[in-house]
Parts: C-alpha cells; sequence; structure tokens
C-alpha cells in the first residue's frame, strides 16, 4: 500500500464519519426542527441531510438568494 492508498482511505475515513455525524444530527428531532422560518412549511428530508443546519425549503432560500425572479 502506498501513500496515495493511505491518503484515500483516509479521506473515506472522514468523509464517512461526517454523513454519519450529519444523520445523527437530522435524527434529532428538535422543536420547529425541519421547519422553513419563513414560509412555515417542512423542509426536505433530502435538503436537511445536505445541510443539517438548514433553516428555510429550497424555495425561500432560493428566494432570498434572488433566484426566484
Amino acid at each position: 500500500m502506498d501513500a496515495i492508498d493511505l491518503m484515500q482511505e483516509a479521506e473515506a475515513g472522514m468523509h464517512d464519519r461526517a454523513i454519519a455525524a450529519a444523520r445523527t444530527r437530522f435524527r434529532s428531532r428538535r422543536p420547529g426542527r425541519g421547519i422553513c422560518v419563513e414560509c412555515g412549511d417542512p423542509i426536505a428530508p433530502a435538503r436537511l441531510m445536505a445541510l443539517p443546519g438548514a433553516r428555510t425549503c429550497i424555495d425561500c432560500q432560493r428566494e432570498l438568494e434572488g433566484e426566484g425572479r
């Protein structure tokens, strides 16, 4: 096993740990978690998996960023 293989294994391990941490955060059901602070609609689970700290649904985020025009 060479240095590149070792680096790839280390990166894969860090990636796996980051995903596991995000899943843990996603499963924690704090009041208001998963509800858009702008419109009150649920935030899509896929968005929360990608951005566990997301506070807005994708439509409201686009509006906030000026992309919804």
